[in-house]
């Protein structure tokens, strides 16, 4: 939502509208929420500004792009612990 408003420039009721109806106060407080965020952690500023160039340079006919992995650590498998 936070991206749609800062990088699309989609209005509340676009964003409200795209995420199954929400209401347009819903999306301007999840804005807010990521707005203070980097207040509260530094780091956050730079993912959002990865994300926003990400979101700014995509081009749905690239096949090439590059994704950025987030490494997730493996847990055991409820399966295999039996």
């Amino acid at each position: 939502m936070y991206l749609a408003k800062t990088v699309g420039a989609w209005s509340t009721p676009q964003i409200g509208k795209f995420y199954n109806g929400r209401d347009p106060s819903t999306v301007c407080y999840a804005v807010q929420r990521i707005e203070v965020l980097p207040e509260i952690n530094p780091g956050v500023d730079g993912v959002l500004t990865v994300l926003a160039g990400e979101v700014t340079t995509f081009h749905p006919n690239d096949h090439e792009r590059k994704v950025h992995r987030i490494p997730v650590p493996r847990t055991q498998d409820a399966e295999a612990s039996f």
